[in-house]
Formats: C-alpha cells, structure tokens, sequence
C-alpha cells in the first residue's frame, strides 16, 4: 500500500481497480482527519470568527452563536471530505471521458481515494505547525498544502491513467481542471459567503 505514495503508475499497473473496502478505509480516515482538524482549532476557528463578526454583533452574542454551532463545524468538515471526494471523481470521471477514458464511475471513486493519503500522512505535521504558530493560516502550513495538493494530484493522475486506460498527459489534465474546479468552487463559496 505505501507504494502508492511514492510508485503510483506501478502500484495502479498492478491494481486498475483498489478494492472498494480499502478505498472507502482511506475516506474514512480522511473525513475524521478533517473533523479532527477541525475540533483540535476550534479555539482557533472561534478566535477568526469573533473578529469577522465583530463589527455586526456584540461579542457576547456572537461567542453564543460560535458555540451553538461548533460541532456542526466539525461535522462539515467531515462531509465535506466525502462530497469533495465524489465531487472531484465525478469532474475527473466527466473530463476524462471526453479525452478518451473509458470504465465504470466506481473505478474512478476508488483510484481518486488514494489521493487523499497525503493530506492524512502530513497531518500530524500541519496540526503541529497549526498549534506551534497558533495561526490556522501561516507560511509554513501554505507549503505544506501545495506540497500535499501537488502529492495528491501526482497519485491521482496514475490512478486515473491506469483505471480510464489513458496517456498520462490527458489523466494529468483531467485531474488537474477538477481539482482547479474544486477549488474554485470553494474559493467562490467563500467570497459569497461574506455578501
């Protein structure tokens, strides 16, 4: 299995198509990583959110509104780790497709799940220079999220070249234009958010 980390194209070669259990094992694991992220930085989550509020509701009122809502924040943490999951497959699955890829959408769920070992991996790492800087937001954390972005699209891209049964250079840009969608999304439903 560590193989994939650093091996894709041959560990894909040698499995098209992961078992489902395993797969479905690593998006567990990522959605409590990412609600785990989520309640260890609740202090820190709460701190940001009394400064944006500040100036539209009295600081008393706002750290009960922060509290009402704290676990829902780690609950769509996690939800949100398996619909970006689904999410991600299905605009590599679409994109992929139209550049010559063929097989079942589960295929694709399965290869894209690999790519979340990364972010799981650099965790402990990323909550340490969290809690050390006491910043959600630093240098240091920026790195180490384009380094794990880069790391997952280098896995994603051998699992869909394997599984879609295309040149890697047309699984590249499949993977690379969803996650650049993905993010967009997320970029613009911040922006939308503070309207």
């Amino acid at each position: 299995m560590l193989r994939v980390l650093f091996d894709p194209d041959g560990f894909f070669k040698e499995n098209r198509d992961p078992s489902l259990a395993v797969a479905l094992a690593v998006i567990v694991v990522s959605c409590v990583v990412s609600g785990l992220g989520v309640y260890m930085n609740l202090d820190l989550i709460r701190g940001e959110f009394l400064k944006s509020v500040s100036l539209y509701i009295p600081q008393e009122k706002a750290l009960k509104l922060f509290e009402s809502f704290k676990y829902l924040i780690v609950v769509n943490a996690c939800v949100s780790a398996v619909l970006g999951w689904v999410v991600l497959s299905a605009l590599v699955h679409m994109i992929s497709s139209l550049l010559g890829g063929y097989g079942g959408f589960v295929r694709t769920l399965k290869v894209m799940s690999f790519g979340y070992l990364p972010k799981i991996i650099l965790f402990p790492l990323n909550q340490a220079v969290i809690r050390l800087s006491g910043s959600l937001l630093n240098p240091a954390t920026v790195i180490m999220g384009i380094a794990s972005t880069a790391w997952e699209i280098y896995i994603m891209t051998f699992g869909v070249k394997n599984a879609r049964d295309i040149r890697t250079d047309k699984a590249f840009l499949s993977v690379f234009l969803s996650v650049i969608v993905v993010m967009l999304i997320g970029i613009l439903g911040k922006i939308f958010s503070r309207v």
